[in-house]
């Protein structure tokens, strides 16, 4: 089942969440300190995030976010189980011009956990000056991803850092990602 400190549906656009404590814990899987399906517009900045449970903890996520600004938080996700899937700040489907600057991360648990992913169809987002601790005791620490059809996204003066077994990357670029990274 899904735990969500705050979490926005389709028709909640133009939002704003600042200032807040947001701590979701859980022995279930599923967990978001911010959620958003759909809605559009919204301005998370400058909350301090906490997410904690055995896999799939995000600190941030955003499905359909256009236009959507994510700044200054400080977000601290980790899971315990084999899965992992602990991330930081996770947009995905069709997000465009999303900007992701100035914000602390620290994501741990055992696999494939990472600090920001872009993920399918997010273009025209700006991912910025950001600081990023990632590391896990497996493998697929990753401190920045854009993988499936991220367009004209640029990617820049990030501080990351990674730490697992094996296939430990800064930042990853896969399947059709034409995006400027510095």
């Amino acid at each position: 089942s899904n735990n969500e400190g705050v979490t926005f549906s389709s028709t909640a656009n133009i939002n704003v969440v600042e200032y807040n404590n947001i701590t979701v814990n859980s022995t279930a899987s599923l967990n978001f300190g911010v959620g958003s399906l759909g809605s559009m517009q919204n301005n998370i900045t400058n909350n301090v995030i906490v997410t904690n449970s055995s896999s799939f903890n995000d600190g941030i996520r955003l499905t359909d976010g256009n236009l959507s600004i994510v700044s200054g938080n400080n977000i601290t996700t980790f899971g315990s189980a084999a899965a992992g899937l602990n991330v930081g700040i996770n947009i995905i489907t069709r997000s465009f011009s999303v900007n992701v600057t100035e914000n602390i991360i620290n994501t741990s648990g055992v696999t494939l956990n990472s600090g920001i992913i872009l993920n399918d169809s997010n273009n025209n987002s700006l991912v910025i000056n950001n600081t990023i601790n990632v590391g896990g005791s497996g493998a697929g620490q990753w401190g920045i991803s854009l993988s499936n059809s991220i367009f004209n996204s640029n990617v820049s003066l990030n501080r990351i850092s990674t730490g697992g077994t094996t296939s430990n990357y800064g930042i990853s670029l896969q399947n059709s990602t034409n995006a400027t990274v510095v």
